[in-house]
């Protein structure tokens, strides 16, 4: 599956993805690795696209929170 991720500012994270219908977070590592995070409700990446640091709260919420698979 060929995903276009946004791009944003970060150290250690490429960009993302999200797909509303599914409530799927797509996210793309600086290593080359992407993961797929089941559940993640719009107001979570909300939360991601506000905060100081993308990754930061990505560790807080959504790591920790959500299942995960890599793709």
């Amino acid at each position: 599956m060929k995903i276009n991720y946004t791009k944003i500012e970060s150290s250690n994270i490429i960009g993302y993805h999200y797909d509303t219908a599914k409530k799927k977070l797509y996210i793309q590592f600086g290593n080359g690795r992407e993961y797929e995070y089941s559940d993640v409700s719009l107001e979570e990446l909300t939360q991601l696209l506000g905060a100081p640091s993308f990754g930061k709260k990505l560790r807080e919420i959504i790591i920790p929170n959500k299942k995960c698979k890599e793709i």
